[in-house]
């Protein structure tokens, strides 16, 4: 307690300049690392989250998520400058420990894969206890891009591995998703962004992408393989802490769909 005392006084005596204690001041003022970009982290154990921002664009995936509050694949794109709720800033869940301001998803949704065949999809987004292993691979880890890939390994529904591709650079990001297994219909979920509360969003939906018009900005998802996917939107409303969303998807018979995520200022 003494000591305590002690720091708070000399606080208190160098109140105009209390940096002293923690920095000093020669020292000029420099980006700090995640705001320079480049960078690929994974917490694997408690946290089975990866964190990767390069070029102004910040994603973050659960790779075993608590469905109370989570869904498995990619919940959080960001780009700098850019509302954050644009993209997608949290999953979406059927069952949330928290309130919202309407009825809930009829299922959990994160950006990502769901396969199997037309009776019966199986999304990544909606299973966790299934996943036995996860392994991430980097590829690349520059300034300029990223790249790595997510391999889930498991038992899946008519598969036993997942594997997705990511490539980030200042052109947006490009996701690959590769399913290995006995499967006959491949979609990529995509949540778009409706409303705030306050503000209604623009949606478009064309042969090959979805966007989003909100306030100055454009978000845009755009399938680059197979090049002639089924487009539709979901029937339901899926909301989270940030607002209500629809959800698109591009919908394949193949093991594997190419997709990029950009955003711009209109």
């Amino acid at each position: 307690m003494l000591i305590i005392l002690k720091e708070i006084n000399l606080v208190a005596k160098n109140r105009h300049n209390p940096s002293f204690l923690l920095s000093d001041d020669n020292i000029e003022e420099m980006p700090s690392p995640c705001e320079i970009g480049g960078y690929i982290l994974y917490l694997p154990d408690k946290f089975h989250k990866v964190f990767a921002t390069c070029c102004g664009y910040h994603i973050e995936i659960d790779t075993k998520a608590d469905h109370r509050y989570d869904a498995t694949g990619l919940g959080r794109i960001h780009k700098f400058s850019i509302p954050s709720a644009l993209g997608l800033s949290s999953p979406i869940v059927s069952k949330p420990n928290y309130i919202l301001s309407c009825k809930p998803s009829l299922r959990n949704i994160a950006i990502g894969p769901g396969w199997g065949d037309e009776n019966n999809i199986q999304y990544l987004s909606q299973i966790s206890s299934e996943i036995k292993n996860v392994e991430l691979k980097i590829i690349k880890e520059e300034i300029d891009e990223i790249s790595f890939k997510l391999i889930y390994k498991g038992e899946f529904y008519k598969c036993d591995k997942i594997v997705e591709s990511y490539k980030i650079n200042k052109d947006g990001i490009e996701v690959e998703d590769f399913i290995k297994g006995d499967i006959k219909t491949l979609i990529v979920q995509i949540p778009l962004f409706e409303t705030d509360g306050k503000i209604k969003t623009k949606i478009e939906m064309g042969n090959d992408f979805f966007k989003v018009k909100y306030k100055k900005y454009e978000y845009m998802v755009k399938c680059i393989e197979p090049k002639k996917p089924i487009v539709f939107i979901e029937p339901f409303s899926a909301p989270n802490r940030n607002g209500i969303y629809k959800v698109g998807c591009f919908k394949v018979n193949s093991y594997s769909i190419k997709y990029k995520i950009s955003f711009s200022a209109i």
